[in-house]
């Protein structure tokens, strides 16, 4: 999948903003729970005793209503996915453990 960040007026910005976000939620973390620059698409994961997929620009699993603005990889022990209301505009994101990650899509790299 090509990078994106949904909902920009200007795909041009996809870049900026995503960056942002990305300052955003690693700003008060200890190294390991800071995002890294993978640039992640998509996550198979288990959830309380449920799987389920996270997939940036469509719907997060506990609350369909929420889209998916950005999954970021940490250099510690988890993902963390981000929706208007955990990790965008307000609230911590949702961490999910990579012990419970079944797989990871990243975005295509020549769209870095």
């Amino acid at each position: 999948m090509r990078f994106f960040v949904p909902n920009l007026k200007d795909d041009t910005k996809a870049d900026q903003v995503w960056e942002e976000l990305r300052k955003g939620v690693s700003r008060d973390n200890a190294k390991e729970w800071q995002a890294t620059h993978r640039r992640v698409f998509r996550i198979w994961c288990r959830h309380n005793a449920r799987s389920w997929v996270a997939e940036v620009g469509k719907g997060h699993p506990e609350d369909a209503q929420e889209q998916v603005y950005a999954i970021f990889d940490t250099f510690g022990p988890c993902y963390l996915v981000c929706t208007p209301k955990r990790g965008v505009f307000a609230g911590g994101p949702y961490y999910v453990g990579k012990d419970d990650t079944d797989d990871v899509e990243d975005f295509e790299s020549d769209s870095r």
